[in-house]
């Protein structure tokens, strides 16, 4: 693990904890409230209770199936997975609305839980031993101002959260920036100069039909030789891959890699490529070669004799910000 990224990791831990511990408690007391209410004879409690009891159930109910549907978003069958099913947490374009629309019917529920006041009453204050401790017994003794400072903490953990996470995703893309450079360094000073080459980092934001979806960000090196011919391009690549070998530090293959260049028909085009997976900073990476087929070839030769080996180094993931050029 890298020593850097422990700290925000420890702090972000903390947050999720505190967070977590709010959530819990608000959500017993509110439950509480509504189980003392549901638990009284009809005669006894007052209908404004009961009312109150079942939006907050409701309210509860809907926030936790918001949550199953952002965790586990559903697909109809035989419907295609595009990479943004895999890049992203979610597949569903306005997963974030619908995050945002949870914890706010969380909020409404702790609210409505405050507003009940059930006639049926719990045992006298104090007669627990919890309220014997200094801090919770406070806690326990003030409800109402303890659940205030609680709502103001939950929110500074959230945007806490929001600036950690933001800054930790950043510095993902830096890192793997640094690594691709690293190595596209070490391969021109020991395979050669390539005729050209071309570095990118770009932003792009999938458009869904009512509403845009998260923001992703790529980073591309690319750079292209001159070979003889096919066995000619095998050679090169093992000599690329014999670099890439000396930075597993940086960059972790995924699965074997595949050293020659394969023949793939598709749309009566045949594309001579090959492709090897990594993981470099937490975001997929990969490089990938194409040898002669001019469709797929974006760098040009300066021996048009020659035959062109074109390599693309990059990497990629969900980003909370864009922090480049946005792709059109």
């Amino acid at each position: 693990m890298d020593t850097q990224n422990l700290g925000p990791i420890i702090f972000v831990l903390v947050l999720a904890t505190l967070l977590g511990g709010s959530i819990i408690w608000l959500l017993y007391h509110s439950v509480r409230k509504t189980v003392r209410v549901f638990r009284a004879a009809p005669q006894i409690e007052s209908t404004s209770n009961r009312v109150l009891s079942v939006l907050v159930l409701t309210l509860i109910a809907i926030s936790a199936v918001l949550l199953y549907q952002i965790a586990y978003p559903y697909h109809p069958p035989g419907e295609l997975k595009s990479n943004i099913y895999h890049t992203y947490p979610s597949s569903i374009p306005d997963w974030h609305m619908k995050a945002v629309a949870s914890f706010c019917a969380f909020v409404l529920a702790v609210v409505f839980g405050f507003l009940i006041h059930p006639v049926q009453k719990p045992r006298p204050r104090g007669s627990s031993r919890l309220y014997r401790l200094p801090v919770l017994g406070w806690i326990l003794k003030h409800k109402v101002a303890s659940t205030v400072l609680s709502l103001v903490i939950l929110t500074i953990c959230i945007l806490v959260y929001q600036e950690v996470a933001l800054q930790m995703n950043r510095h993902s893309f830096q890192q793997a920036r640094k690594n691709i450079d690293i190595v596209y360094a070490d391969i021109v000073a020991k395979v050669g100069p390539p005729d050209n080459s071309e570095r990118m980092s770009t932003c792009s934001v999938y458009h869904g039909e009512f509403s845009d979806g998260p923001t992703s960000c790529n980073l591309d090196t690319a750079i292209i030789y001159g070979v003889k011919d096919k066995n000619d391009a095998d050679a090169t690549i093992k000599k690329i891959q014999d670099r890439m070998n000396n930075y597993r530090d940086l960059f972790t293959p995924t699965k074997t890699p595949d050293l020659s260049i394969k023949d793939t028909l598709a749309v009566n085009t045949v594309y001579h490529i090959a492709s090897v997976s990594y993981k470099s900073a937490g975001l997929d990476c990969g490089v990938g070669y194409v040898y002669d087929t001019p469709t797929e070839t974006d760098l040009s030769l300066k021996d048009n004799t020659k035959k062109p080996l074109q390599m693309n180094i990059g990497c990629w993931g969900g980003a909370r910000s864009k922090y480049y050029t946005l792709s059109h």
